[in-house]
């Protein structure tokens, strides 16, 4: 069966094109199925499973592609609780630095954002305050209806390396995302208008710094509690440092390890003064081994597993299940 699937997927690429509307229906069609038999189903960046029909548990991640590792946490969690349950990372890193999620808390005109998120092809929940809703559904599997946000899980890997840029009018911030780099080099080039014209009407900004990062994402957590209230669980970042691990960066060479081990340093005294979880991915992910690990986020299996399992020890640790 595995080999007629494949073949059926490969035909319909080659007739209608990769993640087509045809192909994305086969997909679902197979989810279902798996749900009704298996009663779990399970992708890149969600899981679903099936128990007590009148409990339902959700986890929500908002951030990169470090909260991937999530879904590998799912199987996990069935085992832990009885309840229908959902586990789902949702977002990009193009839109997830603190400060943006929190101006879509805040709220932006649409009429003045309308422009820019056609020009640079960003999707429309970069301005708006998703994550602040209290329950939410799986994109593409609607049909399993609506999970409440008993977990949100944050991440500061964009608030490390997002760089922004305002607008010299109205002053909104935006991210430009894959406009720059993931499109193809002549692509851009053949649009000059458009560089030009995001040129003229925003300014960079930059990275954020420590200092503005520290209120911002608190106030970010506080009000994630207030509005869907979820227990929040926050992922550090990798960083690769094979020297000692010390609190005093002056004489480091390396500002950009030494960023990362300064916002880690904040974030557990963030987490103590507001109560909210840590994932020591830095830990687990060197626990594992970072030969061969090309990204900071983009996690390989062995590590997205051990992730999995410490965000659902995690839970257990504070007897969320």
């Amino acid at each position: 069966m595995p080999r007629v699937r494949g073949v059926t997927v490969r035909t319909i690429r080659r007739v209608m094109g990769p993640d087509s509307a045809a192909e994305r229906g086969l997909r679902r069609l197979r989810h279902r199925r798996d749900l009704a038999t298996k009663g779990i189903v399970r992708t890149s960046i969600m899981c679903a499973f099936r128990g007590d029909a009148t409990k339902r548990f959700g986890v929500y991640g908002y951030g990169g592609c470090d909260l991937w590792a999530l879904a590998d946490g799912g199987p996990r969690l069935r085992d832990e609780i009885e309840a229908t349950g959902a586990v789902y990372a949702r977002g990009r890193a193009s839109f997830t630095r603190s400060d943006l999620i929190l101006q879509g808390y805040d709220g932006v005109d649409p009429a003045l954002v309308t422009e820019v998120t056609e020009r640079l092809g960003l999707v429309p929940a970069a301005f708006q305050p998703d994550l602040f809703e209290r329950d939410f559904t799986i994109e593409g599997h609607e049909e399993l209806g609506r999970y409440p946000k008993d977990v949100v899980v944050l991440s500061i890997s964009s608030d490390l390396v997002r760089t922004l840029y305002r607008h010299r009018e109205h002053g909104f911030l935006v991210d430009p995302g894959g406009f720059w780099l993931a499109s193809d080099v002549r692509d851009a080039l053949a649009e000059p208008e458009t560089v030009k014209w995001f040129a003229g009407e925003f300014r960079k900004v930059g990275r954020i710094t420590l200092e503005e990062w520290i209120p911002c994402f608190g106030r970010l957590v506080t009000l994630v509690r207030q509005t869907t209230g979820a227990h929040v669980v926050v992922f550090n970042s990798l960083t690769v440092d094979p020297g000692r691990r010390v609190l005093d960066y002056k004489l480091s060479h390396s500002p950009h390890r030494t960023r990362r081990r300064e916002f880690a340093a904040a974030l557990v005294e963030l987490a103590k003064e507001l109560d909210f979880s840590i994932v020591d991915v830095d830990r687990i992910v060197k626990g594992v081994g970072v030969e061969g690990l090309g990204d900071f986020v983009k996690l390989a299996a062995p590590h997205r597993r051990a992730v999995g399992e410490e965000f659902v020890r995690v839970l257990r640790d504070r007897e969320i299940i």
